[in-house]
């Protein structure tokens, strides 16, 4: 009895202490990429908001371009990861940006990262108007700094703030034109509320 108890014990144990996305991780994996081939309506908060970010990168790194619906699922698990504004996403969405830049520059606007803003900054300068245009209109929405962010990232807003200004007065397309207004405003305001504190 006592023996069987120890044994019960240690398998007890050793149960409690695997991680939990070991035992479910193939089959999350597998519904995860199933909501991702979606053509709409796709819900990912059904899913463990804990494990979603890690799988999501899996998605995104190790899917097979063989695979059925690859684009349409690679772009879906990009915008999920973007959308979890987990600070992991960050260099997957960078990784990423020069086969999805649209796709992974609107993300990288939810991000108090200077990695993230020069990556932004990147595809200012984007043969392709519509890329241009997504990355002025994602510095019209990047976060400010807060106490939180480092100076890196501030120094980096500064300096983006003087680099759209000039962009606008030689950007040919008239949507990008009005996109690098909104972001200078938004970076002129964003500049205006660092000085005041």
């Amino acid at each position: 009895m006592k023996l069987f108890s120890l044994t019960f014990i240690a398998i007890l144990l050793t149960t409690i202490m695997m991680p939990a996305y070991a035992v479910a991780d193939k089959t999350d994996l597998e519904s995860v990429r199933r909501m991702c081939t979606a053509p709409d309506m796709q819900d990912f908060s059904v899913f463990d908001q804990a494990l979603l970010p890690g799988i999501l990168i899996e998605i995104i790194k190790k899917d097979p371009e063989s695979a059925l619906d690859h684009e349409r699922v690679v772009l879906s698990a990009i915008k999920a990861l973007g959308a979890t504004k987990v600070p992991e996403a960050i260099p997957v969405l960078i990784e990423q940006a020069d086969k999805y830049p649209a796709t992974c520059v609107y993300w990288l606007a939810n991000y108090a990262d200077s990695s993230a803003v020069a990556c932004i900054i990147k595809y200012l300068y984007s043969k392709d108007a519509s890329v241009r245009h997504e990355a002025a209109e994602a510095l019209s929405r990047i976060p400010a700094p807060s106490k939180t962010t480092t100076k890196e990232y501030a120094s980096i807003l500064d300096s983006t703030l003087s680099l759209v200004a000039f962009m606008a007065t030689d950007e040919e397309d008239k949507s990008v034109v009005e996109a690098l207004w909104r972001a200078t405003t938004h970076l002129l305001d964003i500049s205006l509320q660092f000085s005041m504190q």
